[in-house]
């Protein structure tokens, strides 16, 4: 029989070791959305060189102008200087004040190539210098009768102070002649290339009377500087143009791609005469500089090297002569030459004005900017034949940058990281486009320092992270979009670099179904989404 004594200590150690209890533990699984993005037709192309036709199939479009001619092309209007001395040579007079005592007109001619009897300037200056030898103060006017603006003739009418021969009054000026009309036949309407001009020298009104001797003078020097006519006419002569340079093409600036195909092209090819003259034309040359060889790819069309006659532009209402030529994959090596991702046009062009002599009797004219010039539009459907043609988050495709990344962040603490028993990561696509599609994400940590995470090093042959391609229907139209899941496992090392992670940036590489030689068209409706989530095996504790 038990004492008394023994049943307590027994009921002591029983409570003692039940309380001595292993921490409660329990497994959980979760999962959480990180980032998301949509790719579609107007990401993927940029709106400058977006055209939407027929129902929505998807086009690049690009317009541009080549041989754009200058005026200089035509003809120059040399800078011009005139010097004038007015004296009274043969005997001295009293002259009282506000009188007139020198005067005189004449007709100052340029000599430029094209014969010319009316102008308008876009540009050009009159520099003058006056000098005074008399021993009074005089006003001298110069005035070109045949010149106006805003309905005034041109004229400048200037204050000089009295001088001597040795020490004499002078005054200098500039003035602008932008947007005068300038009648180039002379004063009696008899010449080209001659301005009608008339000077004037008189005493101060308010002044004294002058004694006026042979040795006193006023000496003028007038120059016409950097005359540019926005309209001209006249007869511009037989004269040769030639045109040659270098147009950027920005058709596929923001690509970049190992393969490129392009199967059907519409372009246009127009020539433009905004001259008010007969041109014969010659285009020797059109080329393209292609970025993906790197060598220099001539056009071969009937036109090059053919000469094409173009009439002369309507004046009244102004109306370009134009001819268009039309490129095409069937008269033309012009789909080599734009699958080639060229970044220029290079041309030559070779014209002569007035192949027949002045058959306008000088109603020749020229009307800025237009006078000669090619306008080229290109269309081309995208149905091509691509390979890794890369989308980019960033606005740099050869680095990915933060600047345009979605914000992201894993959720968890870095002191929780030893309750995880596996990480996974999962990214799932629905993609509409017919294309396959390989997904290049980075990571970014707060510094705006992109990750070194093995699972986006060490990936297979091809890549982790690639998307299935919607498959048409008979009419060639995506109507169910492909869904592909991809999950991976995030070892340890990346699970702690991850928890700094918070943007995430990605590139998009297309590639071409081919079907059978052929290529699926894509529509404005086309996107891809993409989705990115984390899956962790958590274990939760309870001491």
């Amino acid at each position: 029989m038990k004492s008394f004594l023994q049943i307590p200590a027994l009921l002591l150690l029983l409570l003692w070791v039940s309380c001595k209890r292993e921490p409660l533990q329990w497994n959980t699984r979760w999962s959480a959305p990180l980032a998301s993005g949509t790719a579609g037709v107007r990401q993927l192309l940029p709106d400058s060189l977006l055209s939407i036709r027929n129902g929505g199939e998807v086009w690049l479009a690009w317009k541009g102008r080549i041989g754009a001619s200058d005026i200089n092309d035509v003809f120059v209007i040399p800078d011009t200087s005139i010097r004038k001395v007015f004296n009274s040579p043969l005997f001295s007079f009293l002259a009282d004040p506000g009188t007139s005592i020198f005067g005189s007109s004449e007709d100052l001619r340029f000599n430029t190539s094209a014969t010319l009897s009316k102008i308008k300037l876009k540009s050009g200056k009159l520099r003058y210098k006056i000098y005074n030898k008399i021993n009074g103060k005089v006003f001298f006017t110069y005035t070109l009768p045949r010149a106006y603006k805003n309905g005034t003739n041109l004229s400048i009418t200037e204050p000089i102070p009295g001088g001597t021969a040795q020490n004499p009054g002078f005054i200098s000026g500039t003035m602008d002649l932008s947007g005068y009309t300038i009648m180039m036949t002379g004063a009696q309407q008899d010449r080209f290339n001659s301005i009608a001009s008339l000077y004037n020298v008189r005493l101060d009104p308010a002044g004294t009377s002058v004694m006026i001797n042979p040795t006193d003078s006023v000496n003028v020097e007038f120059s016409f500087e950097s005359l540019v006519p926005e309209y001209a006419k006249g007869y511009f002569g037989q004269s040769n143009i030639t045109s040659q340079g270098i147009v950027p093409i920005d058709l596929f600036s923001q690509f970049t791609c190992e393969q490129f195909f392009i199967d059907d092209v519409q372009m246009d090819l127009t020539l433009n005469n905004g001259l008010g003259a007969d041109v014969s034309c010659t285009m020797e040359k059109i080329s393209m500089m292609g970025s993906q060889t790197g060598s220099e790819i001539p056009l071969q069309h009937e036109l090059i090297g053919s000469n094409v006659q173009l009439s002369r532009a309507m004046e009244v209402p102004y109306t370009l002569q134009s001819k268009k030529y039309s490129v095409n994959a069937g008269n033309s090596n012009i789909t080599q030459l734009l699958s080639s991702l060229p970044k220029e046009f290079r041309y030559s062009i070779r014209a002569m004005l007035n192949p027949l002599g002045n058959v306008s009797s000088s109603n020749d004219f020229l009307l800025m900017p237009r006078i000669l010039d090619a306008d080229v539009s290109i269309a081309i459907p995208m149905r091509l034949g691509i390979k890794n043609l890369m989308y980019h988050s960033g606005p740099s495709a050869s680095e990915f940058s933060p600047d345009k990344a979605t914000g992201f962040r894993l959720g968890i603490s870095e002191s929780n990281t030893d309750h995880i028993r596996s990480a996974h990561m999962q990214l799932k696509f629905s993609n509409t486009f017919p294309l396959s599609f390989r997904f290049e994400p980075c990571f970014f940590d707060e510094n705006n320092q992109p990750l070194q995470l093995s699972f986006l090093v060490n990936q297979p042959a091809g890549g982790r992270f690639v998307m299935h391609p919607a498959i048409p229907e008979a009419d060639g139209k995506v109507l169910v979009p492909a869904q592909t899941t991809v999950e991976w496992e995030v070892t340890g090392d990346d699970l702690k670099k991850l928890l700094g992670a918070r943007k995430m940036a990605y590139r998009l590489y297309l590639n071409s179904i081919d079907a059978n030689g052929k290529y699926h068209l894509w529509y404005d409706n086309y996107k891809v989404d993409f989705s990115l989530y984390s899956r962790l095996d958590y274990v939760m504790e309870v001491r």
